[in-house]
């Protein structure tokens, strides 16, 4: 079917669902850990009677035929997950009435954003109007800045982002982490005036048109043939035709009338709705052709004071209004009841779904977008002392909603017949019973906790000098892809399944866990998730993201005074585990730095992954220990596979990891200030004897990598990422054969940008920051 996109759409369709059924394989790929434990395995790991490397087959031996993967950051836009909303209930008129949401923040940059700016740039570049040595140039409340900064970084352009006042400090960071230039109008400026954010954009490049390229966002049709070609698509793909309402807020108007034109093209008879804040000028125009006085409103990278050109108004069928206090009450909902961190136009986005799937009286399969994550968002929707100086009050209660209860418990006749079927093992938790007896008929979604694991492997050798040999290459596993942004999901959602099967985890119970802030968030996320309430305890150097990050999920959050040593009984180890043995018929302590199953959650997980993506080349993998879980679990994997792979532990400067190796004792630890990494002592979880090598890299290296990683390849994980790229790249230049190395990136650098991306902070602390490029 032709459409004013292009007439060569059928072909894109089949490409794009080609990679979408990829994608799906590898993410759907799990490994059962619920089996047996072997009598006599050794003591720091159970292992089960059939291994990880029975259960999850292992590829054949090399061949010439057999290529490693080349996949970058970039070519992971898109194939974003559908997900199921089942926590949050209204009083629907139809039963049959279900909500689904894009999680839109699983793209490179975190954001729906990613889909317009490479088409753009890609329609640009194919007429010649962008050429190399051009510089971009893009207006932008924040998302699409920070996607055209990170292209560019990808692409090799220089980047000007201009914005407005009301961009969350977290955008303005993320893009500057890019190594865009970035521009911000005066408060007040009003569209049209020369010093608005969009007027300065777009005399910039009008002025010098040889010299700069201008995005412009709101005009360009590029801009809604992004998502008519990939996100319009993969919504008929995952509904398998059944969707019936798309509910998407618009700012430029890009998604709301690419896919909008997309699904009436397909199914005529589909709703498009417009999900608008209060004060915007769209619903106004909507209803009676004019524009109207718009008004203030403080949800970000949504509404408008005019008509977008990039906007069809004509495909819109409603409009629903939404006040910032519904739209991040319902950011606070999502994030209490369905572990969904995500911004404020999700939010809105979301609201506008459950009031329009409310007041559905025939079946209805409602699909909407969560355009971007919680972490860019953390200093605004989910901080309370924000809220409140704007005049918000923000909580789940705002929105009407309320948990759902769950599935009623299964009686053993009912295990059994499942366990029959084939759907479970006779003693899978309560959380997984759920999971088997609900039918998601005709939709290709799943919950937002089942997004664990099956995370992107990219190859990022481009960042490493002289290679020791011209062959080797390195790869990261993309860690932040994980339903709390970090590695740590793997690990929390493992142990809690376990200690609910065993029985050491009960309805009524409150979770506790001692961690440096990651473990302390996914833990947040999980109990949210099943309904436990939550303990978080953490040292002072956790990250204001982080600390931020964990309340947003409801924790209750303790922090350590500074200075006291692990032993000391105000230390956050000290504190969680204090709970926990005082009252263990109310607390259960998640004490990651002791438990076997820490590293078992690695063993059969990210270990079988990383074999499977290398096609069983990997020869060795990179990661920092705190735990020492990650390292050892998946260490232990792959040796299994073959005895000559290394397992190499990333240390920072300052810990007693490095010296241990070498003396077999601790030395005295220093101060560092990578977080989650390190240690003062040997953690129980930790087995050392699978590590072959340690490469400390100290605080500014592993910095620098940081930096070097957002501004070339486009990934911006936090610190530790950068210590473990930084010791794998050491160890590919060192090496003399060639080598499949294999690192983590554990968690985005959208939880660091006050701290390993701000300027001030890393000259407070000593370190050197990168210099911003002057690309005028």
């Amino acid at each position: 079917m032709n459409s004013q996109y292009g007439a060569s759409q059928q072909t894109v369709v089949r490409k794009q669902a080609s990679k979408m059924e990829a994608a799906k394989a590898v993410r759907n790929r799990k490994v059962d850990p619920e089996v047996e434990t072997m009598r006599g395995a050794a003591p720091e790991m159970d292992l089960p009677t059939q291994r990880a490397s029975a259960i999850f087959s292992s590829p054949e031996t090399e061949t010439p035929d057999v290529r490693l993967p080349t996949e970058t950051y970039g070519d992971f836009m898109g194939e974003t997950p559908l997900v199921e909303l089942t926590q949050l209930v209204r009083s629907f008129k139809n039963p049959n009435v279900r909500v689904f949401a894009k999680v839109e923040y699983f793209n490179p940059s975190l954001s729906i954003k990613d889909r317009i700016v490479m088409n753009i740039f890609n329609e640009a570049e194919a007429d010649g109007r962008l050429k190399p040595g051009m510089t971009v140039v893009a207006a932008s409340s924040g998302n699409t800045g920070a996607s055209c900064a990170m292209v560019c970084a990808m692409r090799g352009y220089p980047c000007i982002i201009t914005t407005s006042p009301k961009c969350s400090a977290e955008k303005m960071n993320a893009i500057r982490a890019y190594g865009a230039k970035l521009v911000v109008s005066p408060p007040g400026a009003k569209e049209g005036s020369p010093d608005h954010y969009m007027e300065i954009a777009r005399l910039l490049a009008e002025e010098n048109a040889e010299k700069y390229f201008d995005v412009n966002q709101y005009d360009t049709q590029s801009n809604p043939a992004g998502h008519y070609k990939t996100l319009g698509p993969e919504l008929i793909e995952q509904t398998s035709g059944s969707i019936t309402h798309f509910v998407a807020a618009g700012s430029t108007g890009g998604t709301i009338s690419g896919v909008g034109r997309y699904l009436k093209e397909r199914k005529p008879d589909v709703k498009v709705v417009l999900a608008d804040p209060v004060g915007s000028v769209f619903t106004n125009y909507f209803r009676t052709g004019k524009l109207g006085t718009p008004g203030k409103f403080l949800v970000e990278g949504v509404g408008k004071g005019s008509i977008p050109g990039a906007m069809d108004m004509g495909l819109i069928d409603e409009v629903f209004p939404v006040s910032d206090e519904q739209a991040f009450s319902m950011c606070h909902a999502l994030a209490r009841t369905e572990g969904i961190c995500a911004g404020g136009s999700a939010g809105l986005n979301v609201f506008a779904a459950l009031e329009l799937a409310a007041n559905c009286e025939d079946d209805a399969v409602i699909c909407t977008v969560m355009p971007d994550c919680g972490p860019k968002n953390l200093s605004k929707v989910y901080n309370e002392a924000w809220l409140e100086e704007n005049g918000l009050k923000c909580s789940p209660d705002q929105v009407a909603v309320c948990r759902n209860p769950g599935t009623p418990p299964v009686s053993p006749e009912a295990r059994l017949r499942l366990a029959d079927e084939g759907l479970l093992p006779e003693n899978a938790s309560s959380f997984s019973v759920a999971k088997a007896t609900r039918q998601i008929a005709g939709c290709d979604a799943c919950l937002y906790k089942d997004l664990v694991g099956s995370t992107p492997l990219i190859d990022i050798t481009s960042v490493a000098g002289k290679l020791g040999h011209p062959d080797t290459r390195i790869y990261a596993k993309v860690e932040y892809f994980n339903p709390s942004f970090s590695i740590k999901d793997r690990m929390v959602a493992y142990v809690l399944d376990k200690a609910e099967r065993e029985g050491r985890l009960r309805p009524g119970m409150t979770v506790v866990a001692a961690s440096s802030g990651n473990t302390g968030a996914s833990c947040a996320m999980m109990c949210a998730m099943r309904g436990y309430p939550c303990i978080i305890t953490t040292s002072p150097k956790c990250s204001q993201e982080k600390i931020q990050n964990i309340r947003a999920y409801g924790a209750e959050l303790r922090i350590s005074p500074s200075g006291v040593a692990e032993s000391d009984p105000r230390s956050y180890m000290s504190m969680a585990a204090a709970l926990a043995r005082d009252e263990p018929e109310k607390y259960y302590d998640f004490d990651q730095y002791n438990i076997k199953e820490n590293a078992e959650a690695y063993y059969y997980g990210l270990g079988p992954e990383i074999y499977e993506q290398t096609k069983g080349r990997v020869t060795a993998f990179v990661a920092g220990g705190s735990t020492g879980g990650t390292v050892s679990g998946t260490g232990r994997f792959l040796k299994e596979q073959n005895s000559e792979i290394r397992a190499i532990l990333a240390d920072p400067k300052g810990s007693v990891f490095a010296g241990f190796f070498k003396t077999g004792s601790c030395p005295a630890p220093e101060k560092f200030l990578i977080e989650g990494v390190g240690k003062q002592n040997i953690p129980g979880s930790f087995d050392t004897s699978v590590v072959d090598e340690v490469i400390t890299r100290t605080d500014q290296e592993a910095v620098d990598m940081c930096h070097k990683l957002s501004r070339t390849t486009g990934a911006c994980g936090g610190g530790s990422s950068g210590l473990n790229v930084a010791a794998a790249v050491h160890f590919a230049e060192e090496s003399v054969n060639p080598e499949v190395i294999v690192t983590v990136l554990c968690d985005l650098g959208a939880k660091y940008l006050s701290k390993i991306y701000n300027p001030e902070w890393l000259q407070e602390n000593g370190l050197v920051a990168p210099p911003t490029p002057d690309v005028v």
